[in-house]
């Protein structure tokens, strides 16, 4: 802690006009002159916009301007999860959340989750890959392509083969990964 009762790297958030921003990485609190330094990330302009869902999140919340309280608010999540999730600290990202936060941060879910950087050399990780490119748990895709989640998940390991019937539905989405 420092002065202030704020962590080194922590940003708190403060009302509109309290913070003026300065070329030091420190800002000043306009309202009691008490100035703290604070980690500001800059996000690459380019298209690299990270290798892991927490940079990618980070990276398309700087880029639309939002802290971390209003990519909550509007997506509905905890601050903590949105924090845990940028900060690394949170083992996977749940379908349901990555959908949430495409929305709220206009990217899609692929994009967010990485599953561009997901291995594609088997039938299995190509099925893989293809549901969670659409943003679907393996439910909601056994649902779409008439089979069960236990088919699904038993293609995903590899432990079984579509069949020919099955096949022709799965290869629009297939298909899909070569788009992106």
């Amino acid at each position: 802690m420092h002065s202030g009762g704020f962590p080194a790297d922590c940003k708190c958030t403060l009302w509109p006009g309290q913070l003026k921003n300065r070329t030091d990485n420190r800002e000043e609190n306009t309202s009691t002159a008490m100035t703290f330094t604070v980690h500001k990330k800059v996000m690459p302009e380019n298209k690299n916009c990270g290798n892991t869902p927490g940079e990618r999140i980070r990276w398309a919340r700087f880029e639309i301007g939002l802290d971390i309280v209003d990519v909550a608010r509007e997506a509905g999540l905890c601050t903590g999860t949105i924090s845990r999730i940028e900060n690394g600290r949170a083992q996977t990202v749940e379908i349901e959340t990555l959908r949430k936060l495409a929305s709220v941060l206009n990217q899609p879910v692929w994009l967010l989750g990485c599953f561009d950087l997901l291995p594609e050399k088997t039938l299995a990780e190509r099925i893989r890959k293809a549901r969670l490119y659409h943003g679907l748990t393996k439910s909601e895709f056994a649902a779409k392509i008439g089979t069960n989640e236990k088919t699904v998940r038993l293609w995903e390991r590899g432990k079984c083969s579509p069949t020919e019937k099955s096949m022709k539905i799965l290869i629009p989405y297939l298909e899909n990964l070569k788009l992106y």
